[in-house]
């Protein structure tokens, strides 16, 4: 049977990350994740699905791992926790985050599906390289690994449209 395959058309603004506005509009996106959590978002929505792994941003990456951290040990978020472990020399990047105006009634999933697309995607493209690679190689068997995991990512990708 013929699977349908949906590959993300490469100037799709979230997803390229590998352009300035890709990389920009990514970082945007962690941001405006990570203001809607230390607004009072839904933790628990947002760690089921999205990895500390998917943030690219270093500030943004060890500010989610320790929102996790602290829900884990507290059962809510503590944000005076989070801000203590913030550097001082990103305070300012993360008191806009904190203070971002949020549109009223956005849900987790709104603000989770452009990073999680943007992750997916470059994980897509990442085990197309590496299929690329094998072939070229000539290890066949490497190669539909890796276009199987590539397929997975696709499948992926196309559940957070």
């Amino acid at each position: 049977t013929k699977k349908d395959v949906y590959v993300a058309p490469a100037s799709s603004s979230a997803q390229e990350s590998t352009s300035a506005t890709g990389v920009t509009q990514r970082r945007k996106a962690e941001e405006r994740l990570i203001g809607y959590l230390l607004q009072g978002g839904d933790v628990a929505a947002v760690a089921e699905q999205v990895p500390p792994s998917d943030f690219t941003d270093p500030l943004w990456q060890a500010v989610y791992a320790q929102c996790l951290a602290v829900r884990d040990e507290t059962g809510a978020l503590a944000e005076e926790r989070i801000r203590a472990a913030v550097p001082e020399e990103e305070r300012e990047r993360y008191a806009r985050a904190v203070m971002a105006e949020l549109p009223a009634g956005g849900t987790a999933t709104a603000y989770m599906r452009p990073l999680r697309r943007a992750a997916l995607q470059d994980i897509y493209e990442q085990h197309c390289r590496q299929a690329e690679e094998y072939i070229r190689q000539g290890d066949e068997a490497r190669y539909r690994e890796e276009m199987k995991a590539g397929m997975k990512a696709n499948e992926q990708l196309r559940e957070w449209q």
